[in-house]
């Protein structure tokens, strides 16, 4: 570790990665519906 702080990395704490890493499962769910809903108005479009 020594090696990589002589250019300036830095160790990360657990809620520092979580947030680097894209958050929780609320994230993935949110993206996860607004994808549901523009597949769904996107297959309505196609079929009217």
């Amino acid at each position: 570790m020594k090696n990589l702080e002589n250019y300036g990395v830095q160790e990360m704490n657990a809620k520092e990665i979580r947030e680097v890493d894209g958050g929780s499962i609320l994230g993935f769910l949110a993206v996860a519906f607004v994808v549901g809903v523009f597949i769904g108005l996107w297959r309505s479009a196609m079929t009217s």
